[in-house]
């Protein structure tokens, strides 16, 4: 092997190793670090979110690139009605993840709540666009409409939503919400009558239950 090539070859050898021990592990965490995962994801359930927040620190202290981790912060953040703060950390995940949709909803999300409604807006459309199937996307992106009195883009959004998640109730009652505010009563019945008692009963839950009575204006 001639010397220029030998040179190139050890070059090439050195970068790939380089970059392979440099690469960032957005996974791997030890099994104590797992324990304190679990527990900060339990009071995240529990709308701890402040516990939920000193256990993340820790165990992203260990390996800052833990994916996992960092999405948790950020919507124990949001939660926690710091979207300054959520925002932030959405910054520093941006800096070693591209284009990842998880974190675009979220940043969609504490844009809009912070007023920057046409940022948050076009991140959607960006998403939807990419991937047709994301429905989360749809579902944003249609409720965003629905603030904003489109309601046939809402509806059109909200169909596609449907479509991808034909079981959520949720998308459901804000279709049926536009029937209501647009007077379209057939609609409303013909659609209360779709969805039928049992299914109500069942899909609903407490909340959902409550938010259809005061659709139709029940007591």
């Amino acid at each position: 092997m001639k010397l220029k090539n030998k040179i190139l070859f050890f070059s090439f050898a050195f970068l790939l190793v380089f970059t392979l021990g440099c690469k960032k592990d957005y996974r791997s965490i030890s099994e104590s670090s797992k324990k304190t995962f679990l527990e900060a994801k339990y009071a995240f359930v529990q709308g701890n979110f402040q516990a939920s927040l000193k256990l993340l620190e820790q165990v992203l202290d260990e390996n800052r690139y833990f994916l996992a981790g960092r999405i948790m912060k950020i919507k124990s953040l949001y939660y926690l009605n710091q979207l300054k703060e959520a925002l932030e950390e959405v910054k520093v995940v941006e800096e070693f993840v591209e284009d990842n949709q998880t974190v675009d909803l979220w940043k969609s999300k504490i844009l809009d709540d912070l007023g920057q409604k046409e940022e948050s807006k076009a991140i959607l459309q960006k998403i939807v666009q990419d991937d047709p199937y994301n429905f989360r996307a749809h579902y944003e992106l249609a409720k965003m409409y629905q603030k904003e009195k489109d309601f046939k883009n809402a509806f059109l959004e909200y169909k596609e939503a449907l479509s991808i998640e034909p079981t959520l109730f949720n998308i459901r009652l804000e279709l049926l919400a536009i029937y209501k505010e647009l007077k379209f009563e057939d609609k409303v019945k013909a659609m209360v009558e779709e969805m039928g008692k049992p299914y109500r009963e069942i899909a609903a839950g407490e909340m959902g239950k409550e938010k259809l009575k005061k659709i139709l204006g029940e007591k």
